[in-house]
């Protein structure tokens, strides 16, 4: 973030999540009041992204029965988890990091924090049978493909989201999310 004199013109620029702003005003107070609401919009949204959490679990039997699903495929190694572990480090082998991929326990760990939902669009994720996939199947995704498949830079997300996002990126698609609600529903 930052504010600046160019010639005899203020520019502000500002990087929030991926996302650069800037533009160039005539004075000082200006640029202070732009960089002052784009701040403060920046906090009123991160606070509307974590109050409008979806419902997790309907009842405790259904926490149960996807803790257990998540328990039976990390002990049983020709699983869904264990497909997907292995696709993970196959990919993450082929990038020339030096970063270690995540462990099986770190993958597990992601499954059980995302409680069985897509940590994208909050829908109630599938856990695939032998060979099945479907557009709510689990699937990990990468924050930022700029990084292998370390746990800090994974995410639980239903299939079909990470491949919508898997070319044109998250900010991308949630336009084309935005604009199927706008146009069905607005």
């Amino acid at each position: 973030m930052g504010i600046r004199r160019e010639n005899n013109l203020w520019r502000v620029q500002i990087q929030r999540e991926g996302k650069r702003f800037s533009t160039t005003v005539k004075t000082e107070d200006e640029a202070r009041a732009i960089v002052d609401k784009l701040h403060s919009d920046f906090l009123a949204l991160r606070r509307r992204k974590t109050s409008a959490l979806p419902q997790i679990f309907v009842d405790e039997r259904h926490e149960k029965v996807w803790m257990d699903s998540v328990e039976k495929a990390v002990e049983d190694r020709r699983s869904w988890f264990w497909r997907i572990y292995k696709g993970m480090v196959r990919r993450h082998s082929k990038r020339q990091t030096k970063m270690d991929p995540m462990s099986p326990e770190q993958l597990k760990r992601l499954y059980i924090e995302s409680r069985g939902r897509c940590s994208i669009s909050g829908l109630e994720l599938e856990l695939p049978g032998k060979g099945k996939r479907t557009a709510l199947t689990a699937s990990v995704d990468r924050i930022s493909s700029a990084y292998g498949y370390i746990a800090a830079n994974c995410r639980i997300v239903a299939l079909c989201v990470n491949v919508g996002m898997s070319d044109w990126g998250e900010e991308m698609f949630r336009k084309l999310c935005f604009g199927v609600v706008a146009r069905q529903f607005l």
